[in-house]
């Protein structure tokens, strides 16, 4: 017993040290953009425009998505709303497109696609492969 709650406690600090990081959507701009600070409580954001550039923008102007604290094969940084190429057959053997997803019932990030869901913890990241995502590449939610 003592080795099981010794490792879901290593576990529990392992995801509170995970980086958490945003990026969003600007919908009247149609850009993606880093999020350089957030106030929840006036619900705006800070979009980085640019390395010098910073714009304020509100929660209805904008589609908030999360980094899921994972990187695919090429080191990029997977977010919410990213549209994930499985290969190697390292899903149950079902390759195909995906959809990074944050599950809010069952509190975990998700792959969804081709009428299955995947818990990230069953894929191995370096078998994924960012593609685009739903804001930038809608063509591709026809594969999803």
């Amino acid at each position: 017993m003592a080795d099981i709650d010794g490792e879901i406690k290593a576990r529990e600090v392992q995801q509170m040290n995970r980086e958490i990081k945003f990026r969003a959507w600007d919908k009247i701009n149609n850009k993606m953009c880093p999020i350089a600070g957030i106030s929840f409580t006036n619900k705006d954001t800070w979009l980085r425009i640019n390395d010098k550039q910073i714009m304020g923008a509100n929660f209805s102007e904008i589609e908030i998505m999360q980094y899921a604290g994972l990187k695919d094969k090429n080191d990029k940084e997977i977010y919410e709303g990213d549209i994930i190429n499985i290969i190697n057959n390292s899903v149950d053997e079902e390759d195909g497109y995906f959809i990074a997803k944050y599950d809010i019932e069952t509190a975990r990030y998700i792959l969804s696609g081709n009428g299955l869901v995947y818990d990230f913890d069953n894929t191995y990241t370096n078998e994924c492969e960012i593609i685009g995502n739903i804001y930038e590449n809608p063509e591709l939610l026809k594969e999803v």
